[in-house]
């Protein structure tokens, strides 16, 4: 242990309508290995109507004389919002935050303030989640992760842990953002020379309760995704940062969408130039992937990433349609 005199923290947790998992993710939350009387929890419920008040209330007042302090915060806010809460509601100098159908490893707050002593440019350090079973987009993702801790351009908020001052330097999370407030806060972090660094060596279980299983319903179901809430947000944060690894994703399958259509035509007209361009980006894809992932994914991501990729890019072009048609009538 690296960090041989445990710090205080304290746990955010953002919740709405989880009654249906809250048991098993309090459970956890009782199950970390760390010292209670040196962590403050702070749940902020968006108004929930299952329950879920009560099951906080009932869990406060079985163990709130083990912890420093449990707070329960009803507050009407976006996810961006309910996270500022707790950061207001905080103490020490390490926030823990915890999505409420995430299930936290026990040694989590161990393990990542041994990785804030091992990096002192670290300022975000969290664990990326799987689901059970796992989705296929995941398993692609996943399948060419470094195993290692390594720094990544953006980390997700469902088992996350922040240094408490970065919030004084770089300010909140932005209420603007329904998606992507984590995205936002990791590139201000960057900008500011900071890093943020991810932990694969521990998979925290994302609980699910209604999800589509199977090839065809995973990739459809992707795909309208990325055409709503991700490309919105991505745009968004595009338009704000303008980071040159989404700039240049957004180019590349903007690329291949665009060269789709041409190839088409070349085919029909035996112009075999005219599909040079879709080729040749495929096989920028297919070396990419093929060189990073491991086992059977060697194959898989080359197939698949591309029809990902092109479905991001149509949404991402579709919201700059709409931002130059709002400001052409503004």
């Amino acid at each position: 242990m690296l960090m041989e005199i445990l710090p205080s923290i304290t746990i955010g947790v953002p919740t709405y309508n989880r009654a249906w998992c809250l048991h098993r993710f309090l459970d956890a939350v009782e199950q970390l290995d760390y010292p209670k009387n040196k962590i403050r929890i702070v749940f902020v419920d968006n108004f929930s109507d299952d329950g879920t008040m009560q099951m906080l209330e009932e869990f406060k007042e079985r163990v709130s004389d083990d912890y420093e302090k449990i707070i329960i915060i009803p507050e009407r806010s976006n996810i961006p919002q309910a996270r500022n809460t707790c950061v207001k509601s905080s103490m020490g100098q390490y926030l823990l935050f915890l999505d409420s159908d995430v299930i936290p490893p026990p040694d989590t707050a161990k393990r990542m303030l041994n990785v804030f002593a091992s990096n002192p440019r670290a300022a975000i350090v969290g664990f990326p989640y799987r689901c059970e079973p796992s989705t296929l987009a995941e398993n692609m993702y996943f399948s060419k992760q470094p195993r290692t801790v390594h720094t990544a351009m953006v980390v997700g908020m469902g088992c996350t842990m922040i240094r408490r001052g970065i919030f004084d330097e770089i300010g909140f999370f932005d209420p603007k953002y329904e998606a992507d407030e984590d995205a936002d806060l990791t590139i201000r972090a960057s900008k500011s020379g900071h890093i943020a660094l991810l932990d694969p060596s521990r998979m925290p279980l994302h609980l699910t309760r209604e999800r589509l299983y199977g090839f065809l319903p995973e990739i459809i179901g992707y795909c309208r995704y990325s055409f709503g809430i991700l490309a919105k947000y991505h745009f968004k944060i595009l338009k704000t940062h303008k980071p040159r690894w989404m700039r240049n994703k957004v180019l590349f399958y903007s690329a291949m969408v665009a060269s789709i259509p041409i190839a088409i035509v070349g085919v029909a007209l035996g112009n075999l130039i005219l599909v040079l361009p879709l080729v040749l980006l495929y096989g920028v894809v297919f070396t990419l992937h093929f060189s990073r992932a491991r086992g059977m994914w060697r194959l898989i991501n080359p197939i698949l990433f591309p029809l990902f990729g092109m479905s991001f890019a149509m949404g991402i072009w579709r919201e700059l349609i709409r931002w130059h048609l709002r400001r052409e009538s503004s």
